[in-house]
């Protein structure tokens, strides 16, 4: 299981996990907002599959006290990294 704060330098690190659970803030627009902590665009989060992990598990929730909406996904490396 991968667990990692996420930057963009972090991104090369997810080529070498098999499955990963990214718990995250998300955002409606491509707009950067202020932050920490910075909330994820729709193409931010497909850069996960560009980068061969597959989505197996998404669920959108709100953040209880301060309704932040948030989503957590579980992605899953279904090729192995020697090809066999």
């Amino acid at each position: 299981m991968c667990v990692l704060a996420l930057s963009p330098q972090s991104l090369p690190l997810l080529l070498l996990v098999a499955q990963c659970l990214l718990i995250t803030r998300v955002r409606d627009t491509e707009a950067e907002l202020d932050g920490p902590p910075w909330p994820l665009s729709d193409s931010e989060l497909a850069q996960f599959e560009s980068l061969g992990l597959q989505q197996v598990e998404k669920l959108e929730f709100l953040e209880s006290e301060l309704d932040v909406k948030q989503v957590r996904i579980e992605y899953q490396r279904h090729t192995s990294l020697t090809g066999s």
